[in-house]
């Protein structure tokens, strides 16, 4: 009699054939990652451009920007579909389109912090028939948050949302100033390594030193031949945000005295008052 057949109770290993789901999903997160990549790059080609710049030429974004000329060439084609890229004259050269200028004019014009500083810096302006800006850092410049001038100021074609050097400025040296030891050493790198002004070290030093003495600082002649400024930090204290506020003339003998000697304190007290009013309002998170 034939012996009777049981079943094996060891489980039996049967290989899977790897799921199309998994390979899909695989490839939706290289697609997104190579986005985030691609995202980057763009705002790397847009930070490229300098507020003293013309048009640059895809050789020159290549080289401020470090990426490949093939990378910086397709880059461009989007962000010129995109409106973020306009071509300048007929030779492949760019500058900035409408798009970046409408995001940045809606940002700046959305933040609490120009409801507060717009009346005071106004005041200071008209009293002593002088420009006042207010700014924070962008990459290695500063952005403008609020301008104000009298009607007799000189106009240096400044206005909100503009894009002005921190290495030669009052407004920019006050801010570097305000950083801790370690950011400022890393602005510092990168203003030597941008700059063929051998100069700009020391009177950045200089304004160091001025600021440690008095709390301002006096830029004359260095970003604009024919104008004078001073400038403060604001230093928010609760969450190490940094502002700086400067105020200019035309570079007159007459014009320096009344800056540093009357301009100079009212600055600091507005610099005081827009500290007080960001603190007093909660709207620090959303500068």
């Amino acid at each position: 009699m034939a012996a009777k057949r049981t079943r094996s109770t060891s489980p039996v290993y049967r290989k899977t054939k790897p799921r199309k789901t998994s390979r899909l999903a695989s490839a939706s997160l290289t697609a997104r990652g190579d986005d985030v990549v691609s995202l980057r790059r763009s705002l790397e080609i847009l930070r490229a451009f300098q507020p003293d710049d013309g048009p640059l030429s895809r050789h020159d974004i290549a080289q401020r920007t470090g990426l490949p000329n093939t990378t910086v060439a397709r880059l461009i084609h989007t962000l010129l579909t995109l409106g973020y890229l306009s071509r300048a004259g007929t030779h492949s050269s760019y500058r900035p389109g409408p798009s970046v200028l409408a995001i940045g004019h809606a940002l700046i014009e959305a933040l609490p912090i120009r409801r507060i500083a717009r009346p005071l810096i106004q005041r200071l302006a008209t009293e002593f028939d002088v420009w006042v800006t207010l700014g924070t850092a962008e990459g290695g410049n500063m952005l403008v948050l609020e301008h104000a001038a009298s009607l007799v100021a000189p106009d240096i074609r400044v206005r909100s949302g503009s894009l002005l050097p921190m290495a030669s400025t009052a407004l920019g040296r006050a801010y570097l100033w305000a950083q801790t030891p370690e950011r400022r050493a890393d602005y510092l790198v990168k203003i030597d390594n941008r700059s063929s002004e051998s100069h700009l070290r020391d009177d950045i030093e200089l304004a160091f030193a001025e600021l440690d003495r008095s709390g301002f600082c006096t830029a004359f002649g260095s970003w604009r031949r024919d104008t004078l400024a001073i400038g403060a930090p604001i230093v928010m204290h609760n969450d190490g945000q940094v502002l700086a506020l400067a105020c200019g003339n035309l570079s007159r003998a007459a014009n320096a005295r009344a800056l540093t000697e009357k301009g100079a304190p009212a600055l600091l007290r507005v610099a005081t008052d827009i500290k007080n009013g960001l603190l007093q309002s909660g709207s620090l998170e959303d500068l």
